[in-house]
């Protein structure tokens, strides 16, 4: 290297100053035009409330305006709006409480607006708030802020509501407790009881003021569109809100209330003017019937429709969301007067008439966890029923040469989801999924879907590397690698604790089944998306231990051994669950145009927690944790009515890292900008055609010496082998064998009885070889 002395560095930095001087286009960013700002954009205040923003074109058509909803109220002008190199500046006074308790804070300086300069869908807003004590700023209590907001898309075009159809009631009040509600904050006051029927909230305040001692109620199940039916009964001079999805404010006051209009009976607050005031007087009941679909309301006030099919510009301040992308709870505004509710009941929209020709397939991935690689009854054994697996086979393919991308439940996610080799992806064991790896959810979200994840994650805990980190908008599940499936603690690495969590809140249902809980979850998801397509991965944590079949299916399965018994039940007890949503994608009538895959994550466990085993792995050597085939051969089936035919079968060597670049070739979604491992399975599953993978490559655990394996053609090669075929307690060495590297020739010897490394030295190199040029590139 070429060492530079003082003088010439400073020519250099001169020649480089002046270069940039002379020609800042060179350096500098592309200035933001109006355009890019003009939109509605979406906070979330530090305390939870929402805050909304509007850039629009002034009515001159030349100057800019903008206006403000900050966590209470609504949308309001500001002022003194102006954007200059690049900085959007405007004000509005602003007198707030954060979560409506404590010090009250002062917003007078103008708040400044910039574009991500990574991401022109994100907006920075910057502003500096005061302390207020007995309304006078203190002073030396500035403090300055910042917020991370995003673009809102821009609104639907109007919904034929003549052509939604809705699912079935879901009755959201049972008239006895305040199960499936909660309060939105832990620090209000409750005064919420359920009593003859009736959903009570009973308050001392009497004044319209926007804050409040006492709690809001929200549902814990959230939304997307759907038509809501309730019944309200609020005093004279009474006040209260329905806000749907969170965001949305159906007013609740008495015919003769002070509020009227745009904040009466009838209206959307601060939105939506409703055509006439059909509201009782205090102290009578009002029934309102509330229809969501594709942002556009429709309000009918005791039989009388007085909002019809209206486009909903933004949320209403008090709520808890300003996201009109996102599902949100039910919730009823209890920090104002007194109220009673009643007969509240949510029908979900499932259809808008889209047909499957026109729309884009949806996506259901069920991954099953820990299952043989021949448990299946289609797979030919004997002793276990799997009468809805069947079904997919029967209706679709089954796929008899189907690798998972590691023997081990993380790295195997990670290559289902990444469409990479594990090891490539940098988790070939147990452990997180890198936050800049681009997921399946990522890329599906990117291309127009709807992300959801229902069961098990184990990619990680911190906020990066959870479900809502890796793409998926909506997710509900536990994050360890197992839960008990009633108290849904984590028992097996102490301390134990408690992991059971529904979009990032962790939730509290001991005693429930989960995978009762996944199937409510999944049916809600698929219902909520209107005609939006969706992509949903559904990580069943069966039958992984704790093996807890249901009752039916242990005594069906009386007569069999232990632990072959209580594991033929768990996977039975799965299959029946898929087959609840499966019978829910019928009903729908989604099933025509729904991809299903399933296939398990890995081979059995022959670990002590699983009994020291209880799958079955037919002629195959191995199972979990080993790549012998009996560790990564698994059973997989997958469905794609019209597309696929009904009742083949495929032997192509394929692998779980397939599924990716299959499912953005059947539904046009771009493929992630990285290097893939997996191919477009599409033509092998549509037309049988050759495969066009020229090998495969394992990796299990890091260091250096992993147990590693490569697959070409019918050979195939393993380094530091291990055999977890036995029970965990009679293994000796953990399995580990003498052989450094174990060779195969798959197809005269499937079972993998016979290492014929030393007959065939050649090829040991050649595999080798292959091996490192593959590991070199990561």
């Amino acid at each position: 290297m070429k060492i530079l002395t003082g003088f010439a560095k400073f020519v250099l930095f001169a020649w480089c100053f002046a270069s940039i001087a002379l020609n800042p286009t060179a350096v500098a960013a592309e200035p933001v035009t109006t355009n890019q700002l003009l939109s509605a954009w979406s906070f979330q205040l530090p305390d939870g409330n929402p805050a909304w923003l509007r850039v629009h074109q002034g009515e001159d058509g030349q100057t800019l305006s903008a206006d403000l909803l900050w966590s209470v109220g609504s949308a309001r002008p500001t002022s003194e709006v102006t954007l200059n190199e690049g900085r959007l500046s405007f004000k509005r006074k602003v007198r707030w409480q954060p979560g409506g308790a404590g010090t009250f804070k002062l917003i007078s300086e103008p708040f400044v607006a910039e574009l991500d300069p990574n991401d022109s869908d994100q907006l920075q807003l910057t502003f500096s708030q005061v302390n207020l004590v007995d309304g006078k700023p203190v002073p030396n209590s500035q403090q300055t802020l910042s917020l991370s907001g995003k673009r809102i898309p821009d609104l639907p075009a109007q919904p034929d509501l003549s052509k939604v159809r809705f699912g079935a009631p879901i009755e959201l009040f049972n008239g006895k407790d305040l199960s499936g509600w909660k309060l939105s904050r832990d620090n209000k006051l409750n005064g919420w009881r359920a009593e003859n029927g009736l959903l009570i909230n009973e308050t001392p305040k009497t004044d319209f003021g926007a804050y409040g001692q006492y709690g809001n109620l929200i549902t814990e199940d959230h939304f997307s569109d759907f038509e809501l039916t309730i019944e309200y009964n609020v005093p004279a001079g009474g006040n209260s809100g329905i806000y749907l999805r969170g965001m949305y404010e159906a007013q609740v006051v008495d015919k003769n209330s002070k509020m009227q209009g745009i904040a009466g009976p009838g209206a959307i607050f601060g939105r939506i003017l409703p055509s006439q005031n059909a509201a009782q007087p205090g102290g009578h009941w009002n029934r309102y019937v509330l229809t969501l679909v594709d942002r556009h309301i429709t309000v009918e006030l005791n039989g009388h429709k007085v909002i019809d099919n209206e486009p909903l510009i933004g949320c209403t301040g008090g709520g808890n969301s300003s996201d009109d992308t996102a599902p949100g709870p039910i919730f009823l505004q209890g920090d104002h007067t007194s109220v009673r509710y009643r007969n509240i009941v949510l029908r979900p929209v499932v259809s808008k008439a889209v047909t499957a020709k026109t729309k884009r397939p949806n996506v259901l991935v069920i991954y099953g966890d820990d299952q043989g690689s021949i448990d299946m009854s289609c797979f030919g054994v004997k002793d276990l029923k799997t009468p809805h697996m069947d079904r997919l086979a029967r209706q679709g393919l089954k796929l008899t040469q189907m690798y998972a991308p590691a023997p081990v439940c993380s790295a195997s996610r990670v290559g289902l989801l990444t469409g990479r080799f594990p090891a490539r992806a940098g988790q070939p064991g147990n452990g997180p999924l890198a936050a800049e790896e681009i997921t399946l959810a990522e890329a599906f979200a990117a291309g127009g879907y709807s992300t959801g994840h229902v069961g098990k994650w184990h990619l990680g805990k911190t906020p990066e590397s959870i479900p809502s980190g890796q793409g998926f908008a909506n997710w509900f599940g536990h994050l360890e690698g197992c839960i008990d499936n009633y108290s849904h603690f984590f028992y097996w690495n102490g301390p134990n604790r408690h992991d059971l969590w529904d979009n990032g809140v962790e939730i509290h249902r001991g005693g429930q089944y989960f995978p009762d809980q996944m199937v409510d979850r999944c049916k809600q998801f698929m219902d909520e998306q209107g005609e939006r397509p969706w992509m949903l991965y559904w990580a069943f944590n069966a039958p992984h231990y704790p093996y807890q079949g249901s009752a039916q299916w242990l005594e069906h399965y009386q007569d069999l051994p232990t632990p072959r018994r209580e594991y033929c039940a768990f996977v039975s007890t799965m299959d029946q669950h898929i087959g609840e949503v499966l019978d829910h994608l019928d009903k729908t009538g989604q099933a025509d145009n729904t991809i299903v895959i399933y296939q398990p994550d890995h081979g059995h466990s022959t670990e002590v927690r699983a009994f020291g085993g209880g799958g079955n792995a037919g002629p195959y050597r191995g199972a979990k944790f080993s790549l012998f085939e009996g560790g990564i051969r698994v059973p997989s089936v997958v469905r794609y009515p019209g597309q696929l035919p009904a009742g083949q079968v495929r032997d192509q060597f394929l692998t779980g890292c397939d599924w990716l670049p299959t499912l953005c070739d059947w539904c046009d979604v771009p493929l992630p900008k990285t290097t893939l491992d997996g191919i477009s399975a599409r033509q092998i599953l549509e037309k049988n055609a050759e495969s066009s993978r020229q090998q495969f490559y394992w990796q299990m655990g890091a260091g250096k010496s992993p147990q590693w394996a490569i697959r070409r053609g019918k050979w195939k090669l393993i380094g530091n082998p291990r055999d977890t075929t036995l029970p965990q307690t009679q293994q000796v060495n953990g399995g580990k064998l003498k052989d450094s590297v174990f060779l195969v020739d798959l197809g005269t010897d499937p079972s993998e009885t016979k290492n014929v490394a030393t007959e065939y030295p050649e090829v040991v190199k050649e595999l080798t070889e292959a091996k490192d040029k593959l590991v070199e590139q990561w």
